[in-house]
């Protein structure tokens, strides 16, 4: 019946690393595959090509700046393994979707008590 494959469907889809999330095109040089960011409420994903293994996880928790130029998302993450000092590590996601990034950065930081973040 057409409600019970929806289900089914629904389910599937569930199970994939990128569910939920807006997803976004990294480029890097030195890589041979493009990478894919994945935003939802949990964090900034960091995801292989094909989308299905989540590289990286970077919480809202540990980011304590951020901002975006035409060419890339930056953030500054505490916790990280960077020299900054206070492990503090500037991370660089080379997109030409950096301002959208950041536009939902923006909204889940803002409003992480109404999203219990």
């Amino acid at each position: 019946n057409k409600k019970g494959m929806e289900e089914r469907f629904f389910e599937l889809c569930k199970q994939q690393a990128s569910f939920g999330m807006s997803l976004f095109y990294l480029y890097d040089q030195s890589s041979v595959e493009t990478l894919v960011a994945g935003v939802d409420t949990a964090g900034i994903h960091i995801l292989d090509h094909a989308r299905s293994k989540e590289l990286q996880l970077i919480n809202y928790r540990t980011i304590k700046e951020f901002g975006a130029t035409s060419n890339y998302f930056w953030m500054k993450v505490v916790g990280g393994a960077g020299s900054l000092g206070k492990g503090e590590e500037v991370v660089y996601l080379n997109t030409i979707q950096a301002w959208d990034i950041y536009g939902l950065v923006y909204d889940y930081t803002h409003n992480a008590g109404e999203l219990n973040l």
